[in-house]
């Protein structure tokens, strides 16, 4: 963790296990985990490793899932008479040609 700069709690939300699992699975002796296999890759190396199975933390060590980039971006809406005018040629174009004015008569 240190050295790939991951702190316990990130790992843990990375890995979707609350961050006093992580500090259990440290801090004892019990080293399996249901969540080992991702933990692994998060910290790119083998469940192997991490069980100290192996001396070698990289030998078969799968490549990290890229976590995914939220973008936001600025979206101005049409006013509300345009979105109502909008909707009413909808209707009319997906109904039954009634608008809906007609519609509700």
């Amino acid at each position: 963790m240190d050295r790939l700069g991951i702190s316990q709690s990130e790992l843990a939300r990375r890995v979707g296990v609350a961050q006093p699992t992580i500090y259990k699975l440290l801090h004892s002796a019990k080293k399996g985990s249901t969540k080992l296999h991702l933990i692994a890759r998060e910290l790119r190396t083998t469940p192997a490793y991490l069980s100290g199975e192996t001396d070698n933390p990289e030998e078969d060590a799968p490549l990290p899932v890229p976590m995914p980039q939220i973008i936001m971006m600025p979206v101005t809406l049409p006013s509300e008479p345009a979105l109502e005018q909008m909707f009413e040629a909808f209707l009319e174009i997906a109904g039954d040609g009634l608008s809906r004015a007609e519609a509700r008569s």
